[in-house]
């Protein structure tokens, strides 16, 4: 019951970000609303365990992308990958409905993501120590990954742009990774 809880709320936080109901949950499963508040007592709750089955979901996907042999530079942009597809899988604005109605979700989607961001600085520095990058200043560059990923996510940028927010972390990871230069 609890993955198709999950399941039936990712699902109306990708068609209506944080603006779907329980009722729309408890529709959605065919059960009754006590039922649903048995297992989520509010929508707060509810939003929070759709966090941490997708932290749950990134983490052994990870671990199964670290298990696997391959070059520093593919390690680092198979994570990048993950790391888009997985954090990033809301539409545009859903991250900063959280950051407006839930500040304490965002908050622990926030530390979660930082950590993930430590990790992909330890594999940078695999790949300088492998000879597969050159040496940068990893605080700087996890500062600029850091707040273009977050500004980068804005959803009028977004529209402005007309493209999703993983169309712009690929164009992101691009310019990190081939730099500007012909």
């Amino acid at each position: 019951m609890d993955e198709q809880l999950i399941a039936a709320a990712k699902e109306e936080m990708r068609l209506h970000s944080v603006k779907f109901t329980m009722d729309d949950i408890a529709r959605k499963l065919h059960i009754s609303k006590s039922t649903l508040y048995q297992k989520a007592s509010s929508k707060a709750v509810l939003i929070r365990m759709v966090c941490l089955a997708d932290q749950e979901a990134f983490r052994k996907a990870k671990e199964a992308l670290m298990r696997k042999k391959d070059t520093a530079r593919g390690r680092l942009l198979s994570y990048c990958r993950l790391f888009v597809e997985t954090l990033w899988a809301m539409p545009d604005g859903f991250y900063q409905d959280i950051e407006i109605h839930y500040p304490e979700i965002w908050k622990m989607w926030m530390d979660f993501k930082y950590e993930e961001f430590d990790y992909m600085m330890e594999l940078l520095k695999a790949g300088v120590a492998a000879g597969a990058f050159r040496e940068v200043n990893l605080p700087i560059l996890r500062m600029i990954l850091i707040t273009s990923t977050h500004n980068l996510n804005d959803a009028d940028f977004l529209r402005e742009q007309n493209m999703t927010g993983t169309d712009v972390m690929n164009v992101l990871e691009d310019i990190i990774l081939h730099g500007i230069e012909k």
